[in-house]
């Protein structure tokens, strides 16, 4: 692997992919990042839009990083057309349910095979990607992939059994958070203020909020308790929230997600 300039080939580029490519040129080269999609009709728009070069798919698969960003239902057709077995360059993919093993399968034990699970917060650089990796990729590997993803948030490994219940917190997450957002400003609109500044009281709260989470100094106890009082405003509401089932609506959420990550990796 060329440690100065590592070279980074997509295979696909949907909206993840450009999320992704927009944070890497901070860390990348611009010259030294190419993709491949099938959508021939949108590969002039997108050298256009990115500044980054097509190449033919042999030519993607000598690149030090393939970031695998296919739907998944072209995920079979495009892996039975590589004509080699790969030993310096990384796969990298992110797609939801499939898991290492599949690649494995058609790749080999041998091929360095990492996953990635990113959020589409990333566009932003405030994303949280989680990975694992296969034994074949090297601790110098781990690490530029670590990096990488680094640029556009925060990174998390962990095993890949965990990946099913990580994709339905933080991958399908933020369209949660949004739904939420979207309920919560109605309100606000419901209620005489205008439904876009109402967003943005709830947008605002949500950033603040979620950097007090993130703080290791405070549990989520105690942040409640900050901001509640008795017989006020907020204990009002934590009343009503906890007496109904709302927790229970949410968990089932969260858990359709997962479930459906399940299904998806059972079907490869």
């Amino acid at each position: 692997m060329t440690q100065q300039s590592p070279s980074l080939g997509f295979i696909g580029f949907g909206r993840m992919a450009s999320a992704l490519c927009q944070g890497f040129f901070s860390f990348l080269n611009r010259e030294s990042i190419f993709f491949y999609r099938q959508n021939k009709s949108a590969i002039a728009q997108t050298e256009a839009e990115f500044k980054i070069k097509y190449k033919p798919l042999d030519q993607i698969l000598c690149c030090d990083l393939i970031l695998i960003a296919v739907k998944p239902q072209q995920l079979l057709s495009v892996l039975q057309t590589f004509p080699f077995v790969f030993k310096s360059s990384v796969m990298v993919s992110i797609l939801a349910g499939v898991n290492i093993c599949y690649y494995e399968r058609y790749l080999g034990k041998d091929t360095p095979i990492a996953r990635v699970m990113p959020n589409t917060p990333a566009l932003i650089k405030e994303g949280i990607s989680t990975l694992c990796f296969n034994s074949s990729v090297s601790l110098a590997q781990q690490q530029l992939i670590r990096d990488l993803f680094l640029q556009v948030g925060q990174v998390i490994e962990l095993d890949e059994t965990h990946f099913d219940i990580a994709t339905g917190i933080s991958g399908s997450g933020p369209a949660f958070i949004y739904q939420l957002a979207d309920y919560i400003a109605k309100v606000g609109a419901s209620e005489g203020l205008d439904y876009k500044t109402s967003l943005a009281l709830v947008s605002q709260t949500l950033i603040g909020a979620g950097k007090m989470l993130a703080s290791p100094s405070e549990s989520v106890a105690d942040l409640i308790r900050a901001v509640s009082s008795p017989k006020g405003t907020t204990q009002a509401g934590l009343e009503v929230m906890r007496s109904s089932s709302i927790e229970s609506h949410i968990q089932d959420t969260i858990l359709a997600a997962i479930q459906r990550s399940k299904d998806i990796s059972r079907s490869y």
